[in-house]
């Protein structure tokens, strides 16, 4: 899967020091990257052209969240946008555990961080615009009040109510 000439995948990465991932094969960097995702066959190894290098952030702040919205929505303006949110849910307690700071986002630090990047989206089209689909590649996160926070920045909601597996959904299938 990648971006195409109808649609613009993009992806911001956090590394751990020492963590899965951590290869040498992948240059065996840490800290904050954001990707323009492109099509290749490579599992082991990011391919696609790294467009910021953020250093280290705080993936469970949510002004981290919202400012890669409001940049993903500026610099690849869509009619529809999807926002994924990859990591360890725990329902309406919240998402993103960020490891080295020891935080997460609460579902309402979501929901302001979701608002943040609706308020741009709305200029960009110039119209009220919500985002398209929010998933939350996530356990637990698939609960009516995790639903509630969020419905007024979003059309629909995918996100599973039980566990799922470490690598996340089966992206490829």
């Amino acid at each position: 899967v990648g971006s195409s000439k109808d649609v613009n995948i993009v992806a911001q990465i956090d590394r751990l020091a020492g963590g899965k991932g951590d290869t040498i094969a992948d240059g065996n960097w840490v800290g904050t990257r954001r990707y323009f995702v492109q099509k290749d066959e490579n599992i082991n190894k990011v391919t696609s052209p790294m467009v910021m290098n953020l250093g280290e952030t705080n993936m469970g702040n949510k002004k981290t969240l919202a400012d890669f919205l409001k940049w993903g929505v500026t610099t690849y303006p869509a009619d529809n946008v999807v926002a994924v949110v990859w990591n360890h849910g725990m329902g309406w307690a919240g998402i993103a555990h960020d490891e080295e700071s020891d935080e997460y986002m609460r579902i309402e630090d979501v929901a302001w961080a979701l608002r943040e990047g609706q308020k741009e989206l709305s200029k960009v089209n110039k119209k009220a615009s919500k985002f398209a689909i929010v998933d939350f590649d996530a356990c637990l996160m698939g609960t009516i009040e995790v639903a509630y926070e969020i419905s007024d920045t979003v059309d629909f909601l995918v996100a599973s109510e039980e566990t799922e597996p470490g690598e996340g959904y089966p992206y490829k299938e």
